[in-house]
């Protein structure tokens, strides 16, 4: 029997980064912060990207113990910049 192909083999979001929509959202956040060019604004930027770094970890343990392929997915493809983190 043939086995469906997963998005990150597809080449889709969940290729370059484990959360895509969390990775969107920091990165909205920080350029809109960039963009009005206030610090508070920039901080608060950061202190999203922190949240949701940590509810991803608190997720990835979940995904890790229900899932016996994501360590090897974990291992392939970075949390939430491409290439970087």
């Amino acid at each position: 029997m043939r086995r469906e192909k997963t998005d990150s083999e597809r080449g889709r979001g969940r290729a370059w980064v484990r959360n895509p929509t969390y990775s969107g959202l920091s990165a909205l956040a920080m350029g809109y912060a960039l963009w009005e060019g206030d610090v508070a604004r920039i901080i608060l930027a950061v202190g999203v990207f922190v949240f949701l770094d940590r509810k991803s970890k608190a997720e990835e343990k979940w995904l890790s113990a229900r899932f016996p392929g994501y360590a090897e997915y974990k291992a392939r493809v970075k949390k939430l910049i491409p290439f970087l983190y």
